[in-house]
């Protein structure tokens, strides 16, 4: 049985939404391989699954078992819809499984993988958990930051190892405009929660206040994101990072091996990304 009422406002779920898509169309536009269009659309679907079930009455484990029943069927189709040729659904789905297989005993055996299908898998598996989680996580627990700064970091991590043509910037500044403004909505919504149990009197017309505040200040903020890094000398963000780049070089060896086909996949053995002005980090379109 599902509650059809939603406390929390359309308008939640809207923004998140807005922040999984922007976070997928990252991916999508870097063009490590073919096929990353499907991306955003995996995580959509997650993020309508933990809606739904973050409704229910189900129970967390039940939820959770659900979604990777929905997760996987979604992600089978969304890939195996792309598989060139005129294959039946059942030799498409035999495909994948053969091909994620011998990725797996690739993976285990320390050999080194090609199969470029297998990374759209991964991070179509990968943004429905993101979109799941986020929704789950609001609907379910209103953990506004478990939802919000996962696909934050993937988004992030995407923009910064990129070297091509694209302004992905631009998609990344979209995330973070939509993940302020459900912020923003997420923490008007536990204050009403919080002056309802008090029983404090307050006029509703204040959600619409506060969605212009955040509005305001969302634009604001990306426009010193945007301009300030340029300028701004942040020296000890280097010697932070000489602390993690040991282990964090053992993940990127372990990814050119598992992923050794991907485009600008060279970029991925930088270890030194800080140099003596965060600039760095952005690339002008």
């Amino acid at each position: 049985m599902i509650k059809f009422k939603l406390e929390e406002g359309w308008s939640t779920g809207l923004f998140l939404l807005g922040a999984i898509l922007a976070a997928g169309w990252v991916v999508a536009a870097a063009g490590w391989t073919d096929g990353l269009e499907v991306v955003p659309r995996a995580g959509a679907g997650g993020v309508i699954a933990g809606l739904f079930l973050g409704w229910s009455v189900f129970r967390g484990r039940t939820s959770h078992l659900f979604s990777t029943i929905y997760g996987l069927s979604w992600v089978g189709y969304l890939v195996g819809k792309e598989l060139p040729g005129e294959l039946t659904w059942g030799e498409r789905i035999a495909e994948m499984v053969t091909r994620l297989a011998y990725w797996i005993f690739q993976a285990v055996t320390g050999g080194t993988s090609n199969d470029t299908l297998i990374f759209v898998i991964v991070f179509c598996a990968l943004f429905w958990v993101l979109g799941y989680g986020a929704a789950w996580n609001t609907y379910r627990r209103m953990r506004v930051w478990h939802a919000i700064i996962p696909p934050g970091i993937v988004a992030f991590l995407n923009v910064y190892y990129y070297f091509g043509p694209v302004p992905l910037v631009r998609y990344l500044a979209l995330y973070l405009f939509f993940a302020l403004l459900y912020v923003t909505r997420s923490h008007a919504f536990e204050q009403e929660r919080k002056w309802r149990r008090e029983g404090v009197a307050y006029d509703p017309i204040f959600r619409f206040d506060f969605l212009r505040a955040g509005l305001i200040l969302s634009i604001v903020v990306l426009a010193l994101a945007w301009a300030v890094p340029t300028a701004t000398s942040v020296p000890y963000l280097t010697d932070a990072w000489h602390r993690l780049s040991d282990p964090w070089r053992t993940v990127q060896e372990e990814w050119k091996r598992l992923f050794s086909n991907l485009r600008g996949s060279a970029v991925a053995g930088a270890v030194e990304p800080f140099g003596s002005s965060i600039c760095l980090l952005y690339t002008s379109p």
